[in-house]
């Protein structure tokens, strides 16, 4: 690289670095709202699921509870009738038969409705069940919808600046090769900070002293050096200095 093409592309860095710091400090001026939207969203998601699957087992008990309901009247028409079939009964084997058919169907009525009772304390429970999971969703709905609101109210107080701040950024971006910003990114992923001062022969950003054939090498600005320490990319304090915020 030749020096001057060296020097601009450090210069480029070092704007590019400052128009993400100040993109990072509004994001931050959003405080824990975007996370905490998100989790009330999901949060949202799984009570309403949860609600499903509740009004799925009390569709399934009324449907059953429908069944026993008409299974009891079956069997109260079957003892009604076996008591008018044990009035015209002509012999003690036919008597015998018919109280044992009465019997069994009373045991079998007795049990149907003690299940009644059964159905209709499950079904209080998932009444109760699905009410209390549905106030908790209005809750966070309500919770969500304040935040959001404020959120986009942010959003909208800085929509100028970050507006310009990222069509800065596009065109800082546009004139560093690929591969070069890749390594900023990746650098960035790590630290803020990903271009930092050479300052008093050290990386302001971990403070190990560099190499003094480093220093000496970074000065001829034939080619870019990174921290070996931290991996941040450099950038002599004198060139820093005579930059300006983007």
């Amino acid at each position: 690289m030749e020096a001057l093409h060296v020097e601009e592309t450090l210069r480029i860095l070092y704007r590019l670095q400052q128009v993400d710091l100040e993109l990072d400090e509004l994001s931050e001026g959003e405080g824990d709202l975007p996370t905490e939207v998100e989790a009330l969203r999901q949060k949202i998601e799984t009570l309403s699921a949860s609600i499903a699957a509740e009004e799925e087992k009390l569709h399934a008990l009324r449907e059953s509870r429908a069944g026993s309901t008409q299974a009891i009247q079956d069997l109260r028409e079957r003892v009604r009738m076996l008591n008018e079939r044990l009035r015209t009964v002509r012999n003690n084997k036919e008597y015998e038969a018919t109280t044992n058919e009465i019997a069994t169907a009373e045991v079998d009525l007795q049990t149907m409705e003690r299940s009644m009772t059964t159905f209709n304390t499950q079904e209080a429970n998932y009444i109760r069940d699905i009410e209390s999971l549905t106030r908790q969703r209005e809750e966070c709905t309500r919770e969500m919808e304040e935040k959001s609101d404020t959120l986009s109210a942010i959003h909208d107080t800085n929509a100028d600046e970050v507006s310009e701040l990222r069509a800065a950024r596009e065109a800082l971006q546009a004139q560093l090769n690929g591969d070069l910003l890749k390594r900023y990114s990746h650098i960035r992923s790590a630290y803020n900070d990903a271009v930092v001062k050479v300052r008093k022969g050290a990386c302001s950003g971990c403070y190990r002293a560099l190499p003094p054939q480093t220093l000496v090498e970074m000065r001829r600005l034939e080619q870019i050096f990174t921290c070996e320490n931290c991996g941040r990319l450099l950038v002599d304090e004198e060139i820093a200095a005579s930059m300006t915020a983007v």
